[in-house]
């Protein structure tokens, strides 16, 4: 056990931690708490031999960043303690527990030990584990009412914040642009510094949001003396032309002196008759020897964009407008902050709220009500914080009012004012790399420096100007990787000493060095593992489909390389990651592994940011505006449209893409000239045509699913690489706008600002954790985890600042400052210092930020490190300028060279193409997906392929849709003579249309039908008018209307809507069923039509609505109904339930028990062994890729649609 863990595990103070990647900080996080339960910690003693008493887990909160670290740190807890208390012979933390069992004087028991975890083990429910802000909301839902707050307060969906929060801020610019002349003024100079009214959101909320985080409110904002500044600047232009016109060349001399006559004794602003001889003089060129005057001049002309003469007329400008711009800034401030109000009034009415206002309204109830701050800390002995390096201000603060000694109204303490001990921080500076969220790593530096003084400042280079006078914590660094071998930490070491140190000297914060207390120890043996850099010097390959160039020739690098290490390392698929710093450059990488057959799984939040929902996106709006021309374009141009460049040019008239290209008699292409595109125009207009009204009318989801199948959008993505990934992905979004409702118009704007934003939204994967295929995500998804080998591209990637209009700067000795973009009345950005220097400021961290990325994605790797370089000249401040730069003699001394060009050509030999073409034997080709563990699948899928593995894929995985009556309308097949069961007759097209359409039409009139009219004379008119909403010709309608009045007159409908039951519908079930020793478990989900509960009787009535006629066999339907049964019994454990058909063509109820009695427990038992058998026999499919179909009387049986594709007849029976 190293020094800093015996430190820790003793605990007398509090402890800061700084945890290089992969040294165990959460192993060393649950010891302590393990250790805590245990009584085994010298909390606040002076001897560390001395024993604290044991603490309960509802007295120990620890946090982290997320909740599934959070949710992980719980269960290695709980799991370690039950180990304890069952007195495991291999329970975790047994050196740690007899370490510190030798250390006290009076140590307790083994005996004793063991009672104490179950001590603890019997409270656990009360354990505290979670992140900050979830232990922010518990305080304000416990104290809501004294605080005036909703007690059912909730944390409401992102989209749901920001929708409130757009809301709030067009109200309030709304009416200041109604109100008075100074509020117009503001709102005008707030749009204007904003770039617009429609950047206005984009601009004002985020950093509405950041001043959350920072703990601040527009109020606390200063705004800066723009007239004394500008005075300023007029001395220096003064001066200047005084000392051009005394010693610069002559020509600058004599337009200096012009320029000094007209100005005259002019206070600040240029007289007009001086402006255009200053014009001239600022369009001259700087001298190449330049005097001391003239550099002084020339200077004043700024480094910014622009022309000379732009720059110059731009410091004109500020001269004018500087005396008006501190009460500008001061009217901004007051309108952000009725913007931040009237959001927040609006949230609170709603009882909910979002992360910020957690944070903050935590922080001022702990800071401003001395007696909840008191209570709460009084039920904290421990807390321990975990991911501290993403911390922010208000977070700071917020641990600081949890530890304060004491509580004093209306002051936030610091570093000297908390308990010495009960606190462990944790965090590791160099992987902070989450400032897009609100994360400032400089919060947790100076907090290292603060709490622990010099022992951090010498450790972690901090300057001494930041040090604690009165330390009140330990510091331990951990340097110990117990994750990559000795070859890969000599390689980051100095990569990382390199990288780090290139930061620029004099930045406005004190850059993150990569210190000797921060440079990582190898435990583990040296050669098993290496590092690899892929040189690329752009040598073109012979084969045209490799000649991709810049980020797909990187990606078709990293692909081949993945390839090579598979076949030379002997690594599984699964051990293998690709990281990639941009989120555009996945499905370049993802191109290169389809081509090389290379299983890979994406795991990513990018849904929105994938092509094929990007296609689709484009296609709803285009349905709801043809004259939408980016639409028009991506529409025609993406594989819906099929259309080259060339055919696009030929539709365009004027300035651009003819906007009837979809009318009816809309232009045309040339047959002879276009051939089989001039066909698909044709077909793509008639299709539109077809669609576009109807699908208008529709709700989202449907008109997403109706989109999808009327332009056969399943059937070109089954086609591309990847199909049941992308297929996932189309469902993913439909059951997104299934739940958002709404109209489509409000669903396609939503998910226009979802891709604008690149709003996070995890990927549908159809992988589980268990699949054999390659990893390909970001590096920040990459955090936290860890794998034998990592592929590392995107090395070229430039730090890319971000200038918002609207910010916040801080000075050493000043209050926060409020930053922003001032334009003139001509459009030119005037002079700034403050915007300046928070550009300055962006770009330093914007800079440090690339550094702590690259870092964790070289982190990562167990084994092999294997890092692609890209052609040309690095860009400034890219990883690969410092890998190149020291790459002789340092780096190369520690890594292996591959030639890119040889890689490239070697993984795709022999011909470049494609390994699908090769003609190879279908035994030779294997799937490398593992038997999973777990199966987790909606009901009907898994119904579909108990009857029939084929029909399966081919509709839940390649993606087609069922032919309509197909299996009615094989006239020309030979007749089965196996005898038929009594099935449903599926899917068959009659006169009233598809019956699906007619049969979702009416699922959707049960479950809105009033409850309260089940059972009563119904009313046909009504229930037309309804059918007809949802998309029903009137016929239709009107047939359907009268079998529907049959069922909801009924007697079975009137129980429904009876008083005392809980009527259910269209509601989520779930069912859970573990798997045993080499079984797979099971987690199935679905919809049930309808459940009623009554809970006098403790029954359960079941049932499922089918658009059919009544059947004496339930066979088609026991696979569903038995499942959901099954989940009602484990979800009401009392109840007995009752399942059942109704079939609304003839409103007839038909009981799984012909009886009618509850569904027995032998019934139930027989359900669980068909899931289990089902779930198993699906794992086993899935893992060998294999999905065999059955017998032709079975398909008959089941209608299939698929029915000829199966069993075509080589000579079919003509009748």
């Amino acid at each position: 056990m190293t020094a800093g863990a015996e430190v820790v595990h003793a605990f007398q103070r509090n402890v800061v931690v700084a945890a290089s990647a992969g040294t165990g900080k959460t192993h060393l996080l649950t010891s302590l708490y393990v250790l805590s339960t245990l009584g085994l910690t010298s909390m606040g003693k002076r001897d560390v031999r001395d024993a604290h008493d044991p603490i309960l887990p509802d007295r120990i909160v620890a946090t982290t960043f997320s909740r599934a670290a959070a949710v992980e740190i719980r269960a290695r807890v709980e799991r370690s303690l039950r180990a304890i208390a069952s007195g495991a012979a291999d329970a975790p933390f047994a050196s740690e527990i007899q370490a510190r069992v030798a250390t006290l004087d009076a140590p307790p028991s083994a005996g004793e030990i063991t009672a104490r975890a179950k001590r603890a083990i019997e409270r656990w429910n009360e354990a505290r584990i979670d992140t900050l802000h979830g232990l922010a909301g518990d305080i304000l839902r416990r104290f809501a009412l004294p605080l005036g707050l909703v007690p059912g307060l909730r944390v409401g969906e992102e989209d749901e914040i920001r929708e409130l929060s757009r809301s709030a801020l067009d109200d309030v610019l709304a009416a200041a642009l109604d109100g008075d002349e100074a509020e117009r003024d503001a709102a005008r100079a707030l749009v204007d510094a904003c770039g617009g009214l429609a950047r206005v959101h984009d601009a004002v909320l985020p950093f509405l949001d950041r001043l959350d985080e920072e703990g601040l409110s527009p109020a606390d904002l200063a705004t800066t003396d723009h007239l004394a500044l500008a005075r300023d600047l007029r001395r220096r232009l003064d001066a200047a032309l005084r000392d051009c016109a005394a010693s610069a060349r002559r020509e600058i001399a004599e337009a200096a002196a012009q320029v000094r006559t007209e100005l005259g004794t002019s206070d600040l602003a240029i007289p007009l008759a001086a402006r255009p001889l200053l014009d001239r003089l600022f369009e001259m060129r700087k001298p190449s020897r330049a005097n001391d005057a003239e550099l002084a001049f020339f200077e004043l002309r700024g480094t910014g964009p622009g022309t000379n003469l732009a720059k110059g007329r731009a410091l004109v400008a500020t001269f004018d407008e500087a005396p008006a711009l501190e009460a500008r800034e001061r009217a901004m401030l007051s309108l952000l902050a009725r913007i931040g109000e009237t959001a927040a009034s609006e949230r609170r009415a709603r009882a909910i709220l979002g992360f910020g206002d957690l944070l903050r309204l935590a922080r001022q109830t702990l800071r401003d009500h001395p007696e909840v701050a008191d209570e709460v800390r009084g039920e904290i002995d421990v807390l321990l914080v975990d991911e501290f390096q993403d911390t922010s201000r208000a977070q700071r603060d917020l641990v600081y009012l949890l530890r304060a000694e004491r509580a004093t109204a209306g002051v936030t303490p610091g570093a000297t004012d908390i308990v010495g001990h009960g606190l462990f921080l944790v965090g590791d500076r160099k992987q902070s790399i989450y400032a897009f969220r609100g994360a400032d790593v400089s919060v947790f530096t100076a907090m290292c420096a603060d709490l622990a003084g010099e022992a951090a400042g010498r450790a972690l280079d901090i300057p001494e100007s930041l040090w604690g006078t009165r330390p009140s914590s330990d510091f331990v660094a951990l340097r110990e990787s117990r994750r990559s071998g000795p070859q890969i930490i000599s390689f980051v070491n100095a990569f990382s000493h390199a990288d780090f140190g290139s930061l620029q000297a004099g930045a406005e914060e004190p850059p993150i060095t990569y210190a000797e207390a921060e440079r990582l120890v190898a435990l583990k043996p040296a050669g098993a593992d290496r590092v690899i850099y892929v040189v690329d010097d752009g040598t073109p390959v012979d084969d045209p489909l490799l000649a991709g160039e810049g980020g797909l020739r990187e990606a078709l690098i990293a692909a081949a390389s993945a390839k090579t290490l598979l076949d030379e390392a002997k690594l599984a698929p699964r051990d293998l990651a690709i990281l990639a710093r941009r989120r555009a450059t996945i499905p370049l990488v993802e191109l290169g592994l389809a081509r090389l057959g290379l299983p890979y799984v994406v795991a990513g939040r990018a849904l929105y940011d994938t092509l094929e929902v990007r296609d689709l996106a484009a296609l709803v709006r285009l349905v709801l505006d043809p004259r939408d021309k980016h639409a028009l374009a991506q529409v025609l141009r993406g594989p819906i449209g099929g259309l080259s460049d060339t055919a696009l040019l030929a539709l365009c008239e004027g300035r651009g893409l003819s906007p009837s290209v979809l009318d009816k008699k809309g232009p045309e292409l040339e047959k002879s000239t276009f051939g089989e595109e001039a066909t698909r125009l044709r077909e793509l207009r008639r299709r539109f045509q077809e669609t576009r009204a109807p699908v208008a009318r529709l709700a989202p989801e449907e008109a997403l699913r109706t989109l999808i199948s009327a332009f056969d959008l399943d059937r070109i993505i089954a086609g591309l690489p990847r199909a049941e990934a992308r297929l996932a992905n189309l469902d993913r979004l439909a059951t997104i706008a299934r739940d958002r409702g709404g109209s489509l118009l409000g669903f396609s704007r939503w998910l226009d600002r979802q891709i604008a934003d690149e709003t996070d939204e995890a990927e549908a994967v159809v992988f589980s954790p268990e699949d054999d295929a390659i990893r390909v995500t970001t590096i920040h998804a990459s955090k936290g985890l860890d794998f034998e080998a990592v592929i590392t591209l995107d090395l070229g990637a430039r730090p890319k600042a971000d200038y918002a209009p609207l910010g916040v700067v801080r000075a050493a000795s000043e209050p926060p400052r409020l930053v922003v973009l001032h334009r003139s009345r001509l459009g030119a950005n005037l002079d700034n210092p403050a915007r300046e220097r928070a550009k300055r400021l962006a770009r330093e961290r914007a800079a440090a930020e690339r550094r702590r990325i690259t870092y964790v994605a070289v982190t990562r790797a167990k084994r092999i490190l294997l890092v692609v370089g890209a052609p040309g000249r690095a860009e400034l401040e890219s990883a690969r300028s410092t890998l190149d730069a020291h790459w002789e003699p340092t780096l190369s001394a520690m890594a292996d060279a591959w030639e890119a060009p040889r890689i490239l050509e070697s993984a795709f030999a022999p011909s470049g193409a494609p390994p699908a073409l090769k003609p190879e034997p279908a035994a030779t080709i294997t799937r490398h997906l593992a038997v999973v563990q777990e199966v987790a699948l909606a009901t009907t899928p898994l119904g579909v392929f108990r009857d029939c593995p084929r029909r399966f894929q081919l509709r839940f995985l390649v993606g087609l849709d069922e032919p309509v009556a197909s299996g009615q309308l094989d006239l020309f097949e030979m007749a089965s003579d196996a005898p038929e069961p009594e099935y449903d007759d599926g899917p068959t097209e009659d006169e009233e249309g598809d019956p699906r359409v007619r049969g979702r039409a009416a699922h959707r009139v049960l479950e809105q039908y009033p409850r309260e009219r089940f059972g009563a004379p119904p009313e046909t008119g009504d229930i037309e008018a309804r059918l007809e909403a949802e998309g029903l010709e009137k016929t239709a309608a009107s047939k359907l209307a009268s079998d529907l009045g049959r069922f909801l007159g009924s007697e079975i409908a009137a129980r429904l809507g009876g008083a005392d039951v809980e009527l259910h519908r269209e509601e989520e079930v779930v069912l859970r069923l573990d798997g045993g020793e080499g079984a797979t478990g099971l987690v199935l989900r679905g919809t049930a039509d309808a459940f009623a509960v009554d809970h006098q009787t403790d029954t359960i009535d079941l049932f499922d609505y089918k658009l059919a006629r009544p059947r004496a066999s339930l066979g088609p339907y026991a696979f569903q109904l038995g499942a959901y049964a099954l989940a009602l019994a484990r979800t009401y454990p009392n109840a007995r339930v009752r399942a059942g058909v109704v079939f609304l063509l003839g409103g007839e109820v038909r009981w799984l028990d012909p009886s009618g009695a509850p569904l027995g427990a032998d019934v139930l038992d027989r359900v669980e062994e068909d899931l289990a058998r089902t779930a198993n026999a699906f794992a086993r499919a899935r893992a060998a890729g294999s999905y065999e179909g059955v017998e032709e009387s079975t398909c008959r049986a089941l209608r299939c649609g698929f029915i000829t594709a199966c069993h075509r007849k080589t000579s079919p029976s003509k009748r």
